[in-house]
């Protein structure tokens, strides 16, 4: 961890470096570092992985709201990537935007056969859609 936290002080324009000790941060939970890290990557190169992480990590400490722009630009950035229509789904339902979770969801089914379970699973907690 310490090389990766050296390497981002001596070429803070290089975003892999930040990106892996980011990755680093989040395994151990300390989620305050690894978004002010993702924020800096996605800065430098906005890469749907790193979009993702962070929409995912602000999720991840109760902050639906600032969660949704990067996660809208993940899917913009790579729209087939699984995974990624159930976190903006997750982060929608928090913000009790139902319906636009719903259909967040059944993107996420339609896309990928590996997550298909998870979503499916989420869909009867929803409230019908009203017309």
């Amino acid at each position: 961890m310490a090389l990766y936290s050296y390497a981002v002080q001596i070429a803070p324009g290089n975003p892999r470096p930040a990106f892996t000790l980011a990755e680093e941060y989040l395994e151990r939970g300390d989620l305050p570092q690894a978004e002010r890290l993702l924020d800096h990557v996605v800065r430098l190169v906005p890469a749907p992985l790193a979009l993702a992480l962070l929409g995912q990590t602000r999720l991840l400490m109760g902050n639906a709201q600032a969660a949704e722009e990067p996660l809208r630009r993940a899917i913009a950035a790579a729209p087939d990537r699984p995974g990624q229509h159930s976190m903006l789904g997750q982060c929608l339902l928090r913000l009790g935007r139902t319906d636009e979770a719903n259909v967040e969801f059944r993107t996420e089914t339609a896309l990928s056969r590996d997550y298909r379970q998870t979503p499916l699973q989420q869909l009867p907690q929803l409230p019908a859609a009203k017309p």
